[in-house]
């Protein structure tokens, strides 16, 4: 057990400082509350309509960015949880005197990651029980009573 002492402490002190790298925010963007988007078909009367839409929609409560393509008649929101993709669509109702409708676009299709994402999510904690299971193994280790040498291999 003693040869295993520096590479079992190698390995906790390498496993638990990935799990720590891993663990910290890439950037201050990541601690901001996640937003959703959707897209709807305005049929906007004239494009100064829909820019005009647009412009109000960036001052409701969630809607953090708006934008308003006059060539395919979408306005694209993004928003919070504060709001809800129903209560958006009332509030565009009410503003303009046609039906507003919820776009709806075909699915992705096209080359995808082979690895499932629940795999990639798991690699902290499997790193984190690596390092502590490494440690105590390392701790036990170190713990270990030094057996002294035959008489025969003494000098």
């Amino acid at each position: 057990m003693r040869a295993f002492r520096i590479p079992l402490s190698i390995l906790a002190v390498l496993a638990l400082g990935a799990w720590y790298w891993l663990r910290v925010p890439w950037s201050p963007t990541q601690t901001l509350a996640p937003v959703s988007l959707v897209a709807f078909r305005l049929q906007a009367a004239n494009p100064e309509a829909g820019l005009a839409l647009a412009a109000a929609a960036r001052e409701w409560p969630g809607v953090t960015a708006t934008t308003y393509n006059p060539s395919s008649d979408l306005l694209a929101l993004s928003f919070t949880a504060a709001t809800s993709e129903p209560d958006l669509q009332r509030r565009m109702e009410t503003l303009l005197p046609r039906p507003v409708v919820k776009a709806r676009f075909p699915a992705a299709t096209g080359p995808q990651c082979p690895i499932p994402h629940g795999l990639l999510a798991q690699i902290p904690d499997v790193l984190l029980w690596t390092g502590l299971l490494a440690g105590l193994l390392s701790l036990f280790a170190w713990r270990l009573p030094r057996r002294a040498l035959p008489a025969t291999l003494s000098m």
